[in-house]
């Protein structure tokens, strides 16, 4: 999802949410300022991708035209979880 200014990892295959993993600075989601780091992605423009594959949320976004609207959370420990997951 470089054209909106993040990346995304996890899904279903990780048996993790799927969460954004980096905010490009100066990038789109940068600049709204809304986003961040750890955020797990529950839906992209009205559908859910809680406990769905990686490559469905990645299709959605680069499916999107114009505005898209996220829905996120914001969970720190999740996202210490998360990294620990994906660092072993």
């Amino acid at each position: 999802a470089e054209s909106f200014g993040f990346h995304i990892k996890g899904g279903r295959e990780e048996n993790s949410p799927i969460y954004i993993s980096h905010v490009t600075p100066y990038g789109v989601a940068w600049e709204h300022g809304e986003l961040r780091k750890g955020d797990q992605l529950l839906s992209v423009n009205g559908v859910s991708v809680e406990n769905e594959y990686l490559e469905t949320a990645v299709r959605l976004l680069k499916q999107a035209q114009g505005m898209v609207k996220l829905v996120v959370q914001y969970s720190p420990q999740d996202l210490i979880e998360m990294e620990n997951h994906f660092d072993q």
